[in-house]
């Protein structure tokens, strides 16, 4: 989170209306895309640089599809809305924390403590073991690449490597080399290889079990900031339970936005405003593919089998729902006299900035400004998810729950 400074409101269709390397391995894999051999990019009609304008022009802003508002409480030349208030929902209910998800929970992190220790007192693979193993796939009697490793750390049982690897190696002897003769799946990751014949040399190096640590409280003390077991499982009952409230308010509020938004219709849209919402989700995927991946605009589009119409398409649906839906949220602020303090937008600031781990003001409009971002809109962006909220905690607090 805190090497990204992305303001994901800036494109998301809705603005916070909910509670406020390369891994290819060298295996031989039949559950995952990653496969022993590097797969090839499917066809696509795909990326040419186009200039930012092509996003902008021939955007369809007819409101034909909007539905009928019979009884607006709110109408103006852009937009009709009905009734916001008094809207019935099906009760929420807050999911109950259990004993056994918080053990899970304190099972899982105690777990990330566990060790590789190698098996001293037999040499022989048993089904759970972790075998290191060097191994070289051949097809037709020709090694084939990312068909072999050195030192590969295996679990027998796992079913991480294509049917018969694992199974052929339970029974093997530490400093033994055992040939395989398997066929790759028909469905296999990589086609080229699908349904082949192949054969593994492996030889194994080791053997090893996992051992997990006695955990006690002078345990949890050391691994924790907690002084015992049931101080830590507290804390978790404690997350559990607020993430709980949280997905329900958020539920809650989807039910409540979906009733509203149901009964809602554009009249006319703002086409300059549509056409920033357009630039802004653009700039917001160029900057999460260039700084999660590495990658370039262009080559995201291709490596998803997107055309520039294709991605033209989705970003105009978005830009046009998320104009309707800042509409609304306006229309209903005007109306009920919900505004934005100063002293709320700072605080709101200072969250955000300590969410982010940003320093200073400075630093956090430099990095906005470095992926593309007007600071006006981003400050403009922040005071909206501020209204959005009150707007919601409003309709919240006059909502009929059955």
């Amino acid at each position: 989170m805190k090497k990204k400074i992305i303001v994901a409101l800036l494109a998301c269709t809705m603005i916070s209306l909910t509670a406020c390397g390369d891994t290819k391995e060298n295996t031989t894999e039949n559950k995952t895309e990653e496969s022993t051999v590097s797969e090839e990019t499917p066809e696509t009609t795909t990326a040419a640089s186009v200039d930012d304008s092509f996003y902008t022009t021939d955007v369809d802003f007819s409101t034909d599809t909007e539905p009928e508002v019979a009884n607006p409480v709110i109408e103006t030349d852009a937009i009709a809305i009905g009734e916001y208030k008094g809207i019935e929902i099906e009760k929420v209910e807050v999911a109950a924390v259990t004993d056994e998800e918080v053990q899970a929970e304190f099972d899982a992190y105690m777990a990330s403590f566990s060790e590789e220790v190698e098996v001293t007192d037999r040499d022989t693979l048993e089904n759970g073991d972790i075998a290191d193993i060097n191994y070289v796939g051949k097809i037709n009697g020709e090694e084939f690449e990312g068909g072999s490793a050195e030192g590969y750390k295996l679990e027998l049982g796992s079913g991480t490597f294509i049917e018969g690897f694992e199974e052929g190696l339970v029974g093997a002897k530490k400093g033994e080399t055992k040939s395989l003769a398997l066929t790759f799946p028909e469905d296999f990751g990589n086609t080229e290889y699908a349904g082949k014949d192949v054969v593994f040399d492996v030889t194994v190096n080791g053997i090893y079990q996992t051992k997990e640590p006695e955990v006690t409280d002078e345990f949890v003390k050391e691994k924790t900031e907690f002084e015992s077991i049931e101080a830590y499982k507290a804390d978790i009952r404690s997350s559990m339970e607020e993430s709980n409230n949280n997905a329900a308010i958020g539920e809650k509020r989807n039910n409540i936005w979906s009733a509203v938004l149901a009964n809602c219709a554009v009249k006319k849209y703002d086409e300059e405003e549509v056409k920033k919402y357009i630039l802004e989700y653009k700039t917001y995927v160029d900057s999460m593919v260039t700084s999660s991946y590495g990658m370039t605009f262009d080559a995201y589009l291709e490596e998803s089998g997107l055309s520039v119409d294709d991605f033209k398409e989705t970003a105009v649906t978005n830009a046009k729902a998320a104009a309707k839906e800042q509409l609304i949220l306006d229309s209903i602020a005007e109306k009920e006299g919900i505004t934005v303090s100063d002293e709320e937008y700072q605080k709101y600031l200072a969250d955000y900035m300590e969410g982010m781990g940003v320093a200073s003001e400075e630093d956090l409009w430099t990095q906005f400004e470095s992926q593309g971002y007007v600071k006006e809109d981003v400050i403009k962006s922040m005071k909206d998810t501020i209204a959005a909220n009150k707007v919601m905690e409003f309709m919240e607090a006059n909502v009929v729950e059955k």
